[in-house]
Formats: structure tokens, C-alpha cells, sequence
């Protein structure tokens, strides 16, 4: 999400009791343990999903559509938050190995490669393992299946994300002159943002001048604050890209607030977002933005839990099924543009900035 579409949301203290349980684990072991857990369930599914952080809205979105498709299949999902550190999920899910009480395991890593061993484990263990929004693996820009054993992956393709939204880019800069880019990262230390960033690079037709690129951490607040500061020292910016509609928000509010107007015409700046948030999806409709890559959380966990719960019950996913990138489950394709809510009025994004 996009940790490109994250950020933090006012549903958090909804977590905090799930969150609670979820640290403290169930106090009664589920019947003969991990290696029972080897057989196909026969009663309810019992899920330990490992979300990003608590504090975030994608996660967030993600976490309550896997609850209402558990709900629906006699499962059960308990969250734990990974509160943006790969130690600490993986701490959290060797924990959750130990404790014997779950069938499966959801795991939205928040590092690709150090969480693979310990989903081994898992696995090894008897454990149903599936990764939601980036993969488990040595290489955080594959879409290919890198762990034996992994019941499914439905995952974003970010190289592929980071290549869509330079190519929106070139479209929105076709209404500038000598057309001036800024780039609001999430965070480059992380190993999926960090992959985003030469794909996007090359992608950008070099007559369109990346003048300023920094981190602003997926908050609208250090979006506004970073764009704020890029406006003064780029007074002729007329493009802000972003890995996040939090931010994309936040560099929206810096343009109006220095007495600029937006759009994507000469004289105004424009915004591209990167989530197809309710926000994002409402400011390209009114024409305050340009286009923002569409994310389907609630799709991609709709989807992930269905399989897992299968599975569980011993009932494996099909080839096809083994790898699912998210992209294939947009209902409006690609990106969130003028033309493409036009032809799906009905769309209004799965989840929103706050």
C-alpha cells in the first residue's frame, strides 16, 4: 500500500480490545496442539492474523473484512499488531506458533524476507499460512510464489504500482511546460518502497524533471509538511506524486493553503494518489485530483480468508489460486481516473485516509 495506501485511522481504539486478547493469546490450547492442527478442521477455523499496525487504515479495513468473511464461514480471526516492525511480527508469530491455538495464519509482512523463516516454521508446524498485500520471500518486487508450503499469496505487484502511477505522471504532465514533479515516498528503508522507487524513476519520461522526493511515512501530516516545504524552495511544482492518498491529502492541503489552486491544467498543480481511497476517489470525481492507483483491501482479504479457511478444512487452493495479485480483483482496472469512475459510478474506494 500500499504500505502505499497507509495511514493512521480514527478505527484504531475499535482494535484495541481484539488487540488485548490478541497479546495475551487464548488461554485454553486448541485440542493436541500444533500437530492436530496438521488434520483438516472439522469444527471452527481458529486465524491469527498479522496485520502492518494497528494504527492503520488499510490494515484496519483489511482486518474487518476478514472478520466478516470468517463470520460467514464458522472461523474465527484474532488480530496482531505488527505496529510497523518486522521484529516485532516476527516475535508475534513465533508466539502464536508456540501457543498451539490457531489453525492458519494471515500474514501482511512487514518484511518480506526476515518474516520467511518463521512462516516456515509455521508451516513446518502444521500451520495454514497465507500472505496478504506483499509476499513472503527473499525478494519483496516478486509476484511468484518464494515459500513451499504457502497456501496463497494475494498480493500487490509493486514494481508494477510504482511503473502505473510514472506512467500516469507522463499523462498529467502532458498539460505542463517543462512539467516540475514532486514525489512524497512512504518510507524508503522499507524493502517494498524501496523496490518502487527505480521503477518509478525509469518509467518517468525524462522531459518531466523530478525536482524533490522525500519520506512522509503514509501520515497526511507529513505529507502537508513535506509538500509545504517542497513548494517553497519549488515555487513551480506542478505535479505531486504519491505512494499513498494520505499523503497525496496532505500535499493537496499544502497546494490550497499557499494560495494555489488545484487541477490538472496550466496554472494549477495536480495531485496523483495512490490507494483509490473514498478521500482519493471523491477529489478525482471533482476534479481536485488527477488519478490514484486503485487498491482493493477488502477484495484481497475477502479473498485471502475464503482460501485459507478452505484450506483449514482441507481443501487446497487451485493453481490459479496459489498467487493472486490485486490488481486482477479492481473492479475499475488500473487506476481511479475521471474515466474510469465515470464508468463505474458505483465505486467509492474500500477504504478511506482517516
Amino acid at each position: 500500500m500500499n504500505r502505499s495506501t497507509l495511514a493512521r485511522g480514527v478505527s484504531a481504539l475499535a482494535l484495541t480490545a481484539v488487540l488485548a486478547t490478541a497479546t495475551a493469546c487464548s488461554s485454553t490450547e486448541k485440542s493436541g496442539g500444533s500437530a492436530a492442527a496438521a488434520d483438516p478442521v472439522s469444527g471452527t477455523v481458529d486465524i491469527a492474523f498479522f496485520g502492518l499496525a494497528a494504527n492503520n487504515t488499510y490494515t484496519q479495513s483489511m482486518f474487518k473484512q476478514a472478520e466478516e468473511t470468517a463470520q460467514g464461514m464458522d472461523a474465527k480471526v484474532q488480530f496482531f499488531d505488527g505496529k510497523f516492525d518486522a521484529s516485532v511480527q516476527s516475535r508475534q508469530v513465533q508466539d502464536a506458533i508456540t501457543s498451539g491455538n490457531y489453525d492458519a495464519f494471515i500474514i501482511m509482512p512487514n518484511d518480506s524476507a526476515s518474516i520467511l523463516p518463521f512462516a516456515q516454521q509455521a508451516i513446518d508446524a502444521g500451520i495454514k499460512v497465507s500472505s496478504l498485500e506483499y509476499p513472503i520471500g527473499k525478494d519483496p518486487a516478486s509476484v511468484d510464489l518464494q515459500l513451499d508450503g504457502l497456501t496463497t499469496q494475494v498480493i500487490e505487484d509493486v514494481v508494477f504500482g510504482a511503473e502505473s502511477i510514472a506512467d500516469s505522471a507522463n499523462r498529467a504532465c502532458e498539460v505542463y511546460e517543462g512539467c516540475q514533479v514532486a514525489m512524497l515516498w512512504g518510507s524508503r528503508k522499507l524493502p517494498t518502497d524501496a523496490v518502487k522507487v527505480p521503477a518509478f524513476k525509469d518509467d518517468l519520461d525524462p522531459a518531466n524533471k523530478l525536482v524533490a522526493e522525500g519520506d512522509a511515512n503514509y501520515l497526511e501530516v507529513d505529507g502537508f509538511n513535506l509538500a509545504t516545504d517542497m513548494l517553497q524552495a519549488n515555487p513551480d511544482i506542478n505535479l505531486f506524486v504519491t505512494v499513498g492518498d494520505q499523503m497525496a491529502g496532505g500535499a493537496a492541503r499544502a497546494v490550497t493553503e499557499s494560495g494555489r489552486t488545484l487541477g490538472n491544467k496550466a496554472g494549477s498543480v495536480t495531485i496523483i494518489g495512490y490507494g483509490a481511497t473514498t478521500d482519493g476517489v471523491e477529489a478525482i470525481r471533482a476534479g481536485r485530483w488527477f488519478e490514484s492507483l486503485a487498491l482493493v483491501p477488502k477484495d484481497m482479504a475477502a479473498k485471502v480468508t475464503e482460501l485459507t479457511i478452505a484450506a483449514a478444512r482441507g481443501e487446497e487452493p487451485s493453481d490459479d489460486e496459489r498467487s493472486i495479485v490485486q490488481n486482477s480483483l479492481s473492479p475499475i482496472g488500473v487506476m481511479a481516473s475521471e474515466k474510469s469512475l465515470a464508468e463505474n459510478p458505483d465505486f467509492v474506494g474500500q477504504y478511506s485516509t482517516q
